[in-house]
């Protein structure tokens, strides 16, 4: 796709509802300003778009094109605390046509829905900066006069004046202070959190809800997978623009979020609908072969990276790095191409409809600290049959699939400790660190085998030369070392599980 421009800011600012005829505020009373410039004139449109469905003003997300005014282009602001505002600007491009890289920032949200015009509108302003004594420029006051027209649906068209604080290196006690000054004038906090809910009036949408409510202690089970579950699919939602655009990590703690949530499905499919907990597991189970494939790789190019400052080693890995290379573009491609896949999109509804509406068995109103005990305790003791088979591996082929076991059990416990850790508290956390400790080294030995049947079969190769083989033998010599390192760590740390286990009640 062609490359497209984008800045990205952070605004912290808060509106005022003004009648037009208000005379404007005396700037200087306010506490700290030592003198102001202007007004300037400037003036602007802009159109607003959404699905027909309005997704994303559900979750108050903005996305406009401005013409004229000081920042003409595609905008998309999205909500950052509560007076912040992250906005995304990108050059204008082709009329009536998203940019892409905006439009997959956003497709988490839309789901392959189109994006249509909702209103216009058309703002006449003016702005006043405000400096301190010393100099510094503490925020702008912004005078705007806004006529709005609605077309999804059509409504009469309406205008406005309102007021707006933006800070630029003030801090937020400055809000106080010049919010004082200009209630004094008649303004008042807006009420509305963008022009846009104004102009569309009674069809602005209700808010999407995405907090996470805390489980009871003394509550359902239900209460405590609920809540875990939603946490889990916030970080997805959250990481998903970051792997979009093949950010540092964000493939990584993706793929963490789906594994989680499919761990907690798992472990407690008796409380909800077998049919509804199946569906769900097996496109999760979809997605994480997609993303794993690439995770893999990415793992071992970075372990050939730290391998780098040995000359003899960095002077003849380049088909390795080669191949490396080609295996993650070629399996990025296969994670885009899911993650615009209408099975993708549904997995997404589908998650969050469990959440809204949870297909619960009977089982679900058990009280929520015995019934995650009994699941936390019976983890544990999967995990204890894992080391013991990883035991009885020792001297068998079959020794490293028997750690890679170790590491799926203590995946699995730490991930119903942490949903456990809301009713159970510190005994809950603690039996997830040291599962997240396990899993963590015997990682880094799953990521030295994966390295070593690589190196392996290079190494195979009867044409290599013999300089090559013998920074290969090298390299492959360290991660061996690497993993005998990590399950010496292993047996360390395993006597930390101990007799560890919560109580019921």
């Amino acid at each position: 796709m062609k490359a497209v421009d984008v800045s990205v800011v952070l605004e912290t600012g808060k509106k005022f509802a003004v009648v037009e005829s208000t005379t404007a505020p005396e700037l200087l009373d306010i506490p700290g300003v030592d003198r102001t410039d202007g007004p300037t004139p400037g003036a602007f449109e802009a159109v607003y778009y959404d699905t027909p469905m309005m997704d994303l003003a559900a979750r108050r997300i903005v996305l406009r094109c401005r013409t004229g005014g000081a920042h003409p282009g595609w905008q998309v602001k999205l909500p950052a605390g509560p007076d912040g505002t992250r906005k995304v600007h990108a050059a204008q491009g082709r009329p009536g046509t998203v940019p892409w890289v905006l439009a997959d920032e956003l497709l988490v949200h839309t789901r392959g829905h189109d994006l249509i015009p909702i209103a216009t509108t058309t703002t006449l302003r003016n702005t006043r900066k405000i400096y301190g004594q010393d100099g510094v420029h503490l925020a702008d006051f912004v005078d705007d006069l806004v006529s709005a027209q609605a077309l999804q649906p059509a409504q009469p068209p309406v205008r406005w004046r309102e007021w707006e604080i933006k800070l630029i290196h003030g801090t937020a006690g400055f809000f106080d202070d010049a919010g004082e000054a200009l209630t004094q004038t008649g303004a008042h906090p807006s009420g509305h959190g963008s022009r846009l809910a104004q102009a569309l009036g009674e069809s602005w949408p209700r808010a999407h809800d995405t907090s996470v409510a805390i489980p009871r202690k003394d509550g359902p089970v239900s209460e405590v997978v609920i809540a875990y579950l939603g946490e889990q699919f916030n970080e997805l939602v959250r990481l998903d623009p970051g792997v979009r655009q093949q950010l540092p990590d964000a493939l990584h703690r993706f793929r963490a979020a789906t594994h989680r949530i499919r761990s907690v499905l798992e472990t407690y499919r008796k409380t909800f609908d077998n049919d509804a907990v199946k569906r769900l597991t097996a496109e999760l189970k979809w997605l994480a072969r997609i993303l794993g494939k690439t995770r893999d790789t990415e793992v071992i190019r970075d372990r050939l990276d730290h391998a780098r400052p040995d000359p003899e080693i960095a002077s003849t890995i380049l088909p390795i790095e080669q191949e490396l290379g080609t295996l993650y573009n070629a399996g990025y491609e296969l994670v885009l191409k899911a993650l615009h896949s209408p099975r993708y999109f549904r997995l997404l509804d589908d998650l969050e409809s469990f959440q809204d509406h949870p297909p619960t068995s009977p089982r679900a109103s058990r009280p929520a600290r015995e019934v995650s005990a009994g699941i936390v305790n019976r983890t544990v003791k999967e995990l204890n049959h894992a080391h013991k088979a990883l035991r009885r591996s020792a001297r068998h082929n079959s020794h490293d699939a028997a750690l890679h076991g170790v590491r799926k059990a203590a995946r699995r416990l730490r991930h119903v400790a942490e949903a456990a850790s809301t009713v159970h508290g510190k005994r809950a956390t603690e039996l997830a660190r040291t599962a997240e400790t396990i899993q963590k080294i015997l990682g880094e030995h799953h990521d030295s085998v994966i390295a070593q049947s690589v190196l392996r079969r290079h190494i195979d190769d009867k044409t290599l030369p013999k300089g090559t083989k013998r920074a290969y033998l090298k390299l492959l010599a360290v991660e061996e070392r690497r993993a005998a390192a990590a399950e010496a760590d292993y047996f360390r740390v395993r006597r930390h599980l101990g007799k560890t286990r919560l109580k019921p009640r």
